[in-house]
């Protein structure tokens, strides 16, 4: 945490999304959706390689 930041940093958030709840459901379970139109499928795999890398980096700090 920054105690200090730049205006243009203050109530900033730089990564973040915003998606219904269904969308949001599909996304953190492992169930395969590729039924589903392929631009959502493949925003789905997107959102889920990037929560993967966040694990990664958690559970490498710790």
């Amino acid at each position: 945490m920054k105690p200090y930041l730049l205006i243009n940093e203050v109530n900033k958030v730089v990564n973040i999304a915003t998606v219904h709840d269904t969308c949001h459901r599909k996304i953190h379970d492992d169930n395969d959706y590729s039924n589903l139109p392929e631009k959502t499928w493949k925003k789905i795999q997107k959102f889920r390689k990037s929560l993967s890398k966040k694990d990664e980096i958690t559970v490498n700090r710790n």
